[in-house]
């Protein structure tokens, strides 16, 4: 049986991961909060081929700027705090 082990605190590549790991939850819940869906409705919504409205499109890519601009401003900052040194 393999052995589970914690990354280090300095793992770099761990973290990122688990930081960027959370974009699609934080992306299904926004889109589902601004479109007034419900689970069921948003995946149906993606898996159909029929055509969203342009109001839906807009809101989408909305949402999606949003997503990705918030996280990386938060890792930004982030980065810049871990790569001060130490006092």
């Amino acid at each position: 049986m393999k052995e589970e082990t914690t990354p280090q605190t300095g793992n770099t590549l761990f973290h990122t991961y688990q930081y960027l790991s959370v974009l699609p939850k934080i992306f299904i819940e926004l889109i589902r909060e601004e479109m007034g869906w419900s689970e069921a409705t948003f995946y149906r919504r993606m898996k159909t081929p029929k055509a969203l409205s342009n109001a839906e499109c807009t809101a989408i890519l909305l949402v999606f700027e949003k997503v990705l601009t918030t996280r990386l401003n938060e890792t930004t900052s982030k980065a810049i705090s871990l790569t001060k040194p130490f006092n």
